[in-house]
């Protein structure tokens, strides 16, 4: 799926995460993640952040993000 506005086909397919902001989850990710495990810097951390926002907000790249949904349903003849 497409993160930017760019690519009607994607949009007409999946209209309501076409425009999601994926910006939200970078700094959490990036904290936990790069900061925790690999031992960066809260600065270090800062500054990949900006980079990597700056990145996921150019219009001129065309990023894709794959996404895998589940969907399941409890049968019914089950016991709560």
């Amino acid at each position: 799926m497409s993160a930017s506005k760019w690519h009607k086909v994607c949009l007409a397919r999946v209209p309501d995460q076409g425009n999601a902001d994926q910006t939200p989850g970078v700094e959490p990710y990036t904290f936990g993640f790069i900061g925790k495990i690999l031992g960066w810097s809260a600065e270090e951390c800062k500054v990949l952040n900006a980079k990597v926002l700056a990145e996921v907000r150019d219009k001129s790249l065309h990023m894709y993000i794959r996404f895998y949904f589940v969907h399941g349903r409890k049968p019914e003849n089950a016991v709560d």
